[in-house]
């Protein structure tokens, strides 16, 4: 009796986690039971294959518990034979909202590595079935791909702290539905996107939010089919954007990137939009940056953002019709652009010399206008209305992920650092043979030469020879 009371109180003095039970999935029967079942810090393990989900299923029955903040229930995928995720597969079923539906009582989920497609919300209104709709707290996905869908991810604004982390998102939308969808419909509380990829859209935004307050940071947006980015409404507890890239589609059905307020909600924009160190790519002449509604009132703050492309209507006033304010400092724009008044200390030309425009490699070279040219401190204003300094410390590496930024004295505009030292070719912090190599296979050649490199270009007068040699050998070992 001593001997298991004593196993009982050391039961009792055990972490949860340490107690956690893994429960293996194979069909989505299995998922029910399992998460029917699970405890604080179980980990859900489904594994690979394609999960056809029927109306007979009841998608919207499988979340009923919830684990806590320390022990979250984990939902992983296992990968396939060649790295493949586990799918879960709609077609053909009516879709309540989303495929997981996680109702607002359940909360704490980290879950993993699954692929999420083809769901439509037939015979529901509005039509707007995603790969998840979140209505609990504190939700996790990361490293899902949801694509093919009325929304990619829909989140409620019963959800505080939705995390989406290392996700592609893409080909979602219903066209004609008469309520556009979009890649991203987010309502949470507070939400944080980072480290995805977001491309593709087929209806509406490759992001639309109608959150309290949104942290955007080092993801790569592009090719959206309307706009590319909005704060739709509320942004009450304001939102930063910062080391992210998005390039506009030249076949986009809007000319705008950035809108502030579509006017819909009776409940218009507030707060502050802090954009620091993202690089903005236009393609055409006819682009827009910045679109505020007659009923918007956020005001935008601008720190150490590259404008590239050839607009030079990134703040069309005709495109602000809102109440708020723009201001900043240390940005980069096409030489012609016309600034607001606030905008200070601006850098104006018509090549931001990096890697390889062209190529999408946004950057720069050591002899571009954008190195060493931002602001050391740059600060953005919290959900607690607190201005407080924000360096970019990652950038965005495809697909669907960041590395640490590595920067020097001083940072460099734009979404990625160039080189700390002027002999790091490949800009990975260190000069070594692989950075002489590279120099090797280009020298003695100049710009429009097949073999020219311009990141070994370092002093950026279009010919690699001995004084780019001679730098490298400077830097050798650094």
């Amino acid at each position: 009796m001593r001997r298991m009371f004593a196993v009982a109180i050391l039961c009792l003095a055990m972490p949860m986690s340490a107690m956690a039970v893994v429960r293996d999935v194979t069909s989505i029967a299995d998922l029910r039971n399992a998460l029917g079942a699970a405890l604080p810090g179980d980990e859900i393990r489904i594994h690979y294959g394609v999960y056809q989900v029927r109306s007979s299923d009841d998608h919207k029955r499988w979340f009923k518990r919830s684990g806590t903040v320390a022990n979250p229930i984990r939902i992983v995928g296992l990968d396939g034979p060649n790295g493949e995720r586990p799918v879960f597969d709609a077609t053909g079923t009516p879709i309540e909202r989303g495929i997981f539906y996680i109702w607002d009582y359940t909360s704490n989920y980290v879950i993993e590595n699954l692929e999420f497609r083809n769901a439509r919300g037939q015979n529901y209104w509005p039509n707007n079935a995603a790969a998840a709709y979140i209505g609990g707290d504190n939700i996790t996905f990361r490293n899902c791909y949801s694509h093919h869908n009325d929304n990619g991810w829909f989140a409620t604004s019963a959800a505080e702290n939705t995390l989406l982390e290392y996700c592609e998102t893409a080909y979602n939308g219903k066209i004609g539905s008469g309520d556009m969808t979009h890649n991203h419909y987010m309502g949470a509380q507070s939400l944080t996107v980072r480290g995805c990829y977001i491309h593709n859209s087929t209806e509406g935004q490759n992001f639309k939010s109608r959150c309290g307050s949104v942290r955007f940071e080092y993801n790569w947006v592009e090719n959206a089919a309307n706009y590319d980015w909005e704060l739709a409404s509320n942004n009450a507890g304001n939102t930063v954007m910062i080391g992210n890239v998005i390039i506009k589609s030249p076949n986009s059905t809007n000319n705008r990137i950035i809108g502030l307020s579509d006017g819909t909600s009776s409940d218009p924009t507030r707060g502050t939009l802090t954009m620091i160190n993202n690089t903005i790519v236009t393609t055409s002449t006819s682009h827009r940056c910045f679109f505020e509604a007659p009923v918007g009132s956020t005001n935008v703050v601008l720190y150490n953002n590259a404008f590239i492309g050839p607009s030079t209507r990134i703040f069309d006033s005709s495109y602000w019709m809102g109440s708020g304010t723009i201001s900043g400092s240390h940005n980069w724009f096409r030489g012609g652009t016309s600034v607001p008044a606030g905008v200070t200390g601006s850098l104006f030309g018509y090549d931001p010399m990096v890697v390889d425009l062209a190529g999408q490699d946004y950057r720069p070279l050591t002899s571009s206008p954008l190195r060493n040219a931002g602001l050391a401190a740059p600060a953005y204003l919290t959900p607690s209305y607190i201005w407080q300094v924000l360096v970019p410390d990652a950038e965005y590496v495809a697909l669907a992920g960041t590395r640490i930024r590595l920067v020097d004295a001083t940072l460099d505009i734009g979404a990625f650092e160039g080189p700390i030292y002027d002999g790091d070719a490949n800009n990975d912090g260190i000069v070594n043979v692989i950075d002489l190599l590279m120099v090797a296979n280009s020298f003695n050649s100049a710009a429009g030469l097949p073999n020219y490199d311009p990141r070994c270009d370092f002093n950026g007068d279009g010919w690699i020879n001995g004084i780019d040699l001679l730098t490298l050998a400077r830097d050798f070992g650094k």
